[in-house]
């Protein structure tokens, strides 16, 4: 974005389209550049420029400002790229980031002042304020629904996890019956034992000696995969913990595992009820990250040109007599246009049109400080 004064085509007399038709001409003597660079100019509105300290305290503010609806929206459509998953490889994601119905490239080329959102008629702090209450509140919505999403999709991978691994590890609800269980006695309990498979003849030979009170010959295959076999076996309730204090010393795996239908039940319909409300969220949250992505911005486009049209003002004087453009062009040819636009306003280095402190230099861009007012505009690519 760039902001250049307008060119004196006589006594008294400027012309704005002067100063886009300069930049053209000096474009078209480059022509690997003019093929790859595009000249969109826009108006701005008459804003109520205020006092020159004011100005001086907004331009920090503004810059802050800028910096940080650039990163909201940069944040928002990092959130998109993530939800998106797999899906942002195909094109999708791109495809979901669009201001007003258009394309990043195609809005930034059409940028034109939303005076019915920002209203003009108040001052350039209240139209900051403006700007920065939507963003605090857009941000603050997203952040919150991320947040949420989060909480679920851990408690849905958390449930997904105990389906996968082996069997030492993953749930067993699936791999066994009702039937398999001693149930309602009062003295005996059937208890599941991962075995690792190097292990089972040794298993056969031992489980009825870890502990007294093992009904012999109890035990059962049930599952198995290539890291383990899973056993059954039936013993008194209260030797429960001594057998498998002893069963560990030999590697042998007491699952924490009680038959209990209703427990059973209840797990499978949560799993079944965070899944769906999981996908009902991911689904409103992309809704939500796409059509909020437009506004941040949009918003952060109004920010950035709020801040050129203040450095314009501060640089070149009042009453504001300057003309606002897009210069869009490959990032690889920065050094190129940084160049051009030095030596076709050269003219302009000489010195702002308004001698303010000493650190205004530093507010004007320090070091890098160009003949005209330019600020880079986002397009968030891969």
């Amino acid at each position: 974005m760039i902001f250049a004064p307008a060119e004196a085509v006589g006594p008294g007399k400027t012309s704005r389209t002067a100063t886009v038709n300069r930049l053209q001409d000096a474009l078209s003597t480059k022509p690997a550049l003019a093929s790859a660079a595009q000249i969109h100019a826009f108006p701005m509105p008459d804003f109520k420029v205020g006092t020159l300290d004011a100005l001086v305290v907004l331009s920090d503010d503004v810059a802050k400002a800028d910096a940080a609806h650039w990163a909201a929206a940069v944040k928002v459509a990092d959130n998109l790229r993530t939800l998106l998953g797999d899906g942002a490889s195909d094109g999708r994601w791109e495809a979901y980031l669009q201001v007003d119905g258009l394309a990043i490239d195609e809005a930034v080329c059409a940028f034109r002042w939303n005076a019915a959102k920002y209203r003009v008629d108040g001052s350039l702090r209240e139209i900051l304020n403006s700007i920065q209450s939507e963003v605090a509140s857009v941000d603050t919505l997203v952040k919150t629904k991320m947040q949420q999403y989060a909480q679920i999709k851990g408690r849905l991978q958390a449930i997904q996890r105990k389906q996968t691994g082996n069997l030492a590890v993953k749930a067993l609800d699936d791999l066994v019956r009702k039937d398999m269980f001693v149930l309602g006695s009062e003295y005996l309990s059937t208890v599941l034992v991962a075995v690792p498979t190097a292990m089972e003849k040794e298993w056969y030979a031992t489980y009825e000696t870890l502990a007294p009170m093992v009904v012999p010959r109890s035990s059962v295959e049930v599952a198995q995969d290539d890291e383990y076999r899973l056993f059954t076996v039936t013993l008194f309730s209260r030797v429960i913990d001594e057998f498998a204090a002893k069963a560990r010393e030999k590697k042998f795996l007491v699952r924490d595992f009680v038959w209990d239908e209703q427990a059973l039940a209840a797990a499978k319909r949560e799993a079944a009820e965070v899944a769906v409300t999981e996908k009902e969220t991911w689904t409103t949250l992309v809704r939500l990250c796409k059509t909020n992505f437009g506004t941040l911005y949009s918003a952060a486009l109004h920010t950035t040109a709020l801040r050129a049209h203040i450095e314009a003002v501060l640089r070149y004087g009042v009453p504001p007599d300057f003309q606002a453009m897009m210069l869009a062009y490959p990032p690889a040819q920065d050094a190129k246009v940084g160049e051009l636009l030095n030596t076709t306003y050269a003219s302009l280095a000489k010195g702002p049109a308004v001698v303010v402190e000493e650190n205004m230099q530093h507010l004007l861009g320090g070091e890098d400080y160009s003949p005209v007012v330019q600020f880079p505009v986002s397009v968030i690519s891969r």
